[in-house]
């Protein structure tokens, strides 16, 4: 059986993907994956899965099924602040936006940022 993969569905796979690794180590999975990644930027995209793309992914789940999340260690008395992250990146890697809300429980308090780029 053919296993095939949409350009669109292959672009939100990765989109969280680079969130889930970026949560528990970094980048790792976008050295671990160029044919993945290349892909679902939508160059020469092919819908049929091959070996080596089945093979990426599968060292993905398997890597995100085994990493140990990281933690911050925090000794204050004082309440933590939170902070919310968000990130997008177009089909075709050539438009980024991020941004983030900062939220201090203790003063009520809260900053945001956010930035765009083409």
């Amino acid at each position: 059986a053919t296993q095939t993969l949409t350009q669109p569905v292959a672009a939100k796979l990765r989109g969280r993907l680079v969130f889930a690794e970026s949560q528990v180590v970094g980048r790792v999975a976008s050295i671990g994956m160029p044919l993945f990644r290349f892909g679902a930027s939508g160059r020469d995209f092919s819908s049929s899965l091959n070996d080596a793309t089945n093979a990426e992914l599968d060292w993905i789940v398997e890597f995100l099924q085994a990493a140990i999340p990281r933690t911050l260690t925090a000794f204050e008395s004082r309440f933590p602040l939170l902070i919310f992250t968000d990130a997008a990146l177009d089909e075709a890697d050539t438009r980024a936006g991020m941004g983030a809300v900062l939220y201090d429980r203790s003063t009520s308090t809260n900053s945001f940022v956010s930035e765009y780029q083409e």
